[in-house]
């Protein structure tokens, strides 16, 4: 895809939730922003975004971000899809060897 086709504020976003894994499941905000290489202030604008669209999740206690609910539900998404895709295989895989 050509770059004028990229939006820069998704691209930062995406960015942020690149950074979560299973063995960095939080950060606070000048780690996520040394990560992505941004200020502090677009990268708290950023996360104010996924935070408020709950994509992350931000502790008072601690002020760490963590993944949020809303990623479970895409997660759940892909699993709903897999299974679909999963049946369907199976019937067409029947189909095919009674052919």
């Amino acid at each position: 895809m050509p770059p004028e086709y990229n939006v820069r504020a998704v691209e930062r976003a995406l960015a942020i939730l690149d950074c979560f894994s299973i063995e960095h499941t939080s950060f606070s905000l000048m780690e996520i922003s040394k990560e992505i290489q941004l200020s502090a202030s677009t990268t708290l604008r950023l996360l104010s975004t996924l935070e408020k669209r709950n994509y992350l999740y931000r502790n008072p206690d601690n002020s760490r971000y963590y993944l949020g609910a809303r990623v479970a539900q895409l997660g759940n998404a892909i699993f709903t899809n897999l299974d679909i895709c999963s049946r369907l295989c199976r019937s067409c895989a029947g189909d095919i060897t009674r052919v």
